[in-house]
Formats: C-alpha cells, structure tokens, sequence
C-alpha cells in the first residue's frame, strides 16, 4: 500500500493569494499555503503566475515532490519560499526539480525562488535544467534558493542582480554544482 499522490499536468494557477486575519494581521496555519498545498506530487507542465501566501507563494510541499517543465512567475510569500516551499521531517522525501524555470518571484524573509528543509541524512536537493532569474528576497544572502539540506545542482542558469555570491544559500549540507550564472 502506498501514499497518494497527486499528479498535476497542463495545471496553470493565476493570482490565487492567502492574506489572513487583517483584524489580528495573522495567518491562520490552514491558510498560510500558495495556490497548491500537497504531502505528495508530481506537478508537470505547470505554470503558477501571480499567486501569494505566506509560505510557498505558489506551491507549499510536505513529503515527495517532483517538479517537471514548469514555470513560477511572480509569485510571492510574505515569509519563506516565494515560489515554492518544501519541509519534510522524513529523510526519505525527495525534492526533484527539472527543466523548470522560476522568474521574478519574491519572499519577505528567505528563498525567493524555494525554500527547502529536511532532517537528518536527506535525500539531496536535485535541481537540473532549470533557470533562475531575477528572483529576490528579504534576506539578501538568501534572495534565490535557501535550503538546509545536501544539494546537486546541475546544468542550470541563475541570473539577478546583486551577483552569483547570495543565488544558492546552503545549511548543512553540501552544494555540488554545475551551472552557469550571470
């Protein structure tokens, strides 16, 4: 027996957004994800514009999750992971992101592209194919990727202003990369 999964293909999300209580200028818990909010997925052929929470702008992830050739733009979170969040307590939940692309995505705090966690000897971060430009955050040190976890980057594009020194921000976990940044 296995876990569900949920399966995204041709899935465009547009301008969806959780802003919370304005009377006590919080956000519920069950409110604080993006457009989609998943504890398994495979989002293929994905396209979020436009959409805002407070954790994962457009996608908030618990568990495995693959992302194939699709597109992040201009999506936001007011605290962590403007484009996508990820957290997992089990070392065995993979974050796979290929041929993807995130553009012009923002976080108050930290990973304006993805902001990623995990425990104990994880499954590494793969992030392939992929293109990153003009993403932001807050923090200036972790304005693209933030992650705590190993992570293998390969054949991919970071553009932005502020240099390639704050484009991939890595705790405790070691960076392999092969990728080009301008």
């Amino acid at each position: 027996h296995s876990s569900p999964t949920r399966r995204s293909s041709d899935l465009t999300a547009t301008g969806g957004g959780i802003i919370g209580d304005i009377l006590t200028n919080e956000i519920p818990s069950y409110f604080r994800h993006g457009a989609l909010y998943t504890t398994a997925a495979f989002v293929g052929a994905a396209t979020f514009v436009d959409n805002y929470a407070a954790i994962g702008g457009a996608l908030q992830g618990n568990g495995q999750a693959y992302v194939l050739q699709s597109l992040f733009l201009a999506n936001g979170a007011s605290a962590l992971g403007g484009a996508i969040s990820h957290y997992s307590l089990n070392a065995n939940d993979a974050l796979s992101i290929r041929l993807s692309t995130f553009v012009e995505n923002t976080a108050g705090s930290q990973g304006g592209a993805l902001y990623s966690t995990l425990t104990g000897n994880a499954i590494p971060l793969q992030i392939a194919g992929s293109t990153f430009l003009d993403n932001s955050a807050g923090t200036p040190a972790y304005r693209v990727i933030r992650t705590f976890r190993s992570t293998d980057v390969r054949d991919s594009l970071f553009a932005g202003p502020g240099g390639c020194g704050s484009l991939l921000t890595d705790q405790g976990g070691n960076v392999s990369a092969a990728t080009g940044c301008v």
